[in-house]
């Protein structure tokens, strides 16, 4: 494993998620400058009640703008970390890329029932009322293509390509996979994300281990999503977990889907052979990977 500065290693680590996030904001700022621009809105607290509604109707367009700017640049060094660590090359079956996405649909909807069941949401109320109307506000489709595909390619390049693949230059799978997952959960901004969200890193950073590229965690990080939006957006599906009944088959449903989800992330471990290549080496005496 690499021998660098401590001060270095966290440098490494945490300037792409810095990339990332000042991307967002100049974004962002952007928008709401367009958004002044359009409306023309006065200062007073009525015309700023009405820009805030607008830039929380097109936050979701901000979100995929910002994601597609992040590409290019994540992209850059995701390629160029390659040439500095020793590759781990495997023939894995499309099989377990399908198992993968059914791994995160089935953790998306077990987390969120299990954080519905304690109360969790309960007692972050406001956080996930402000988290539904930043995501849920655009369009169907919009929310889809963004959140379901720009999204989970520019964050798992960011979180799993970057961040979590270099500490594991550093770090033995538990010690990188905690610590990225955490650095995850902060980064989504509230405490209902930070566990939801942190508990999805864990997943994501486990897939990475075991497939050693990024299309396994992409694959789950968007059935999450996706099942997520569909879920949301569906009143049908609201309905029939509603009632005394309806409670009954949610916790139930919880229960089976978070089963399925480690089930499935144990026979992975037993069969994807995950000794083989278990650390992540530096080209030999080479110290410029940035």
């Amino acid at each position: 494993m690499r021998q660098d500065h401590w001060g270095w290693r966290c440098w490494r680590v945490l300037y792409p998620v810095l990339i990332h996030w000042g991307i967002l904001n100049l974004v962002s700022i952007g928008g709401m400058m367009v958004l002044t621009l359009q409306m023309r809105v006065g200062t007073d607290l009525q015309g700023m009640e009405a820009l805030m509604q607008a830039y929380v109707k097109n936050s979701t367009l901000y979100t995929g703008i910002a994601s597609l700017l992040t590409l290019p640049v994540a992209l850059f060094f995701y390629q160029r970390d390659k040439r500095f660590l020793a590759p781990v090359r495997r023939k894995i079956s499309p099989l377990w890329y399908a198992a993968a996405f059914i791994i995160g649909a089935c953790a998306c909807f077990g987390l969120n029932g299990l954080l519905n069941i304690t109360g969790m949401t309960a007692v972050y109320q406001e956080d996930l009322e402000n988290l539904n109307q930043l995501i849920y506000s655009s369009p169907l489709l919009l929310q889809l293509a963004v959140t379901g595909l720009v999204v989970p390619v520019a964050e798992e390049l960011i979180f799993r390509g970057l961040v979590f693949k270099r500490m594991r230059t550093y770090l033995h799978f538990w010690p990188a996979a905690l610590i990225s997952a955490l650095i995850f959960g902060i980064y989504h901004g509230n405490m209902l994300q930070l566990i939801y969200a942190g508990m999805l890193g864990l997943g994501m950073a486990f897939l990475y281990e075991q497939f050693r590229n990024i299309l396994a965690p992409i694959l789950f990080h968007a059935a999450a999503n996706i099942l997520s939006v569909v879920i949301s957006n569906s009143e049908e599906i609201n309905q029939f977990f509603s009632g005394t009944n309806g409670m009954i088959y949610y916790m139930a449903l919880t229960v089976i889907c978070l089963a399925a989800a480690i089930s499935l992330l144990w026979m992975m471990q037993m069969k994807m052979k995950p000794g083989e290549g278990k650390t992540l080496e530096t080209v030999d005496g080479d110290n410029s990977l940035l």
